[in-house]
């Protein structure tokens, strides 16, 4: 589609760029379809948790650290740990283990991981915060009609906990763990399985995420996304391949209708256009 719009170029536009002629005539098509206020009401949005909605780094990081250093290994900065974040507490300690000292038994990594979940579990909200403008992004977006969901690798021992404490548990109409599913993002299947719990379907759904791990999981379940810049990626936003980056939950909406208003009905298939409100 995109070849098909630049080789019209020379003859439709004047003084414009390339990419603002499709910004124009195909992003366009956004106001057209659903103009102020549009309704969004067969559409699913999938976010994942931490890195996109909450800031929790100082939170695990400390109750990673309680697990640890009794043990004598060295403890964490939550800079640190940023690193190890989005695959889900089994894979966060086993890379935590593997920097701070001598490997360990399978079954001695499980122990510990259970020991960091009651940890974290009993003080999951002591430092972690909701990101910016992300009450009012999804007050828009519910207002729209669109049906929100969570898609995070945190296992539900946790993340239910965090949700239920900063409010944010009764906004979401379904939540999807890590240890709900077989196959966790990246895998597509969780991205699936998050998408037909809301009883919707995958051409009318998007991702919202931070990291590898989420654009992935999209694209292997040929969803489109969204990337957040303030999260926990180790990638940089450009190189992961989703269809839009923002820096502000406050341009999410905008983000969405661009995306979800391609000339066929789906989404542009343009990646990582940045969009600011």
């Amino acid at each position: 589609m995109r070849n098909d719009l630049l080789s019209s170029i020379e003859t439709s536009r004047s003084n414009v760029s390339p990419d603002e002629y499709i910004s124009r005539h195909v992003f366009g098509i956004a106001g057209k379809k659903f103009g102020k206020g549009g309704s969004m009401k067969d559409v699913v949005l999938a976010f994942d948790l931490d890195g996109t909605l909450i800031d929790s780094v100082h939170d695990v990081c400390r109750a990673l650290n309680h697990t640890l250093v009794p043990l004598g290994r060295r403890p964490h900065t939550s800079e640190e740990v940023k690193g190890y974040l989005g695959c889900g507490a089994p894979v966060l300690m086993e890379r935590a283990i593997q920097n701070t000292g001598e490997p360990l038994s399978e079954n001695r990594i499980n122990a510990l991981t259970q020991a960091f979940l009651a940890a974290y579990r009993q003080n999951p909200v002591v430092e972690t915060t909701v990101f910016p403008h992300v009450h009012e992004a999804l007050d828009t977006l519910a207002g729209k009609g669109a049906t929100l969901a969570i898609c995070t690798n945190k296992p539900s021992i946790t993340a239910h906990p965090v949700l239920k404490t900063l409010k944010l548990e009764s906004l979401f109409d379904v939540v999807v763990c890590g240890d709900q599913v077989a196959n966790r993002k990246p895998h597509g299947d969780h991205v699936i399985e998050t998408i037909r719990a809301c009883g919707g379907s995958p051409e009318r759904a998007v991702m919202i995420g931070d990291s590898e791990n989420d654009i992935d999981a999209a694209n292997n379940a040929g969803v489109p996304s969204v990337v957040v810049t303030f999260g926990y990626s180790l990638v940089p936003h450009g190189d992961l391949g989703a269809n839009a980056i923002i820096e502000s939950m406050k341009d999410l909406p905008l983000a969405l209708e661009k995306i979800l208003s391609g000339v066929d009905g789906g989404y542009s298939g343009i990646a990582s256009r940045k969009v600011r409100g």
